[in-house]
């Protein structure tokens, strides 16, 4: 009896649909240049010549890979964690002496205008 082998790996059989526009390195590096600089999508669809939509679909399915691929080793930290964590960052923004270093430096920096 035949083993039977996953569906993108029978080179036998043809997917269908369009061919891909970029190799799977490519789509890789696309995704790693928008997550590291931070690119637009406009600007990726131009440099790789494909459709802004194209861009986003490969990014978010990317983005959903590496999430089911990576998890167990960089888990999420649990609720009660990120409540811990906001407490302590709170109660360190809420410091009157962190309020005064920054109230200072805002000043200094800024010559009391307002540029909100």
């Amino acid at each position: 009896m035949k083993e039977r082998q996953s569906y993108q790996m029978d080179d036998n059989r043809k997917k269908r649909g369009p061919p891909r526009k970029l190799s799977y390195l490519d789509e890789f590096l696309l995704v790693l240049m928008r997550l590291k600089a931070g690119l637009f999508v406009q600007d990726l669809a131009d440099s790789f010549g494909i459709s802004t939509s194209l861009v986003s679909r490969m990014c978010i399915t990317w983005i959903n890979l590496l999430y089911v691929e990576l998890k167990d080793l960089f888990p999420f930290p649990a609720r009660t964690g990120l409540q811990e964590y906001a407490t302590i960052v709170c109660s360190i923004c809420n410091n009157k002496n962190y309020f005064r270093l920054y109230t200072t430096v805002y000043s200094a920096s800024f010559g009391n205008a307002c540029t909100v």
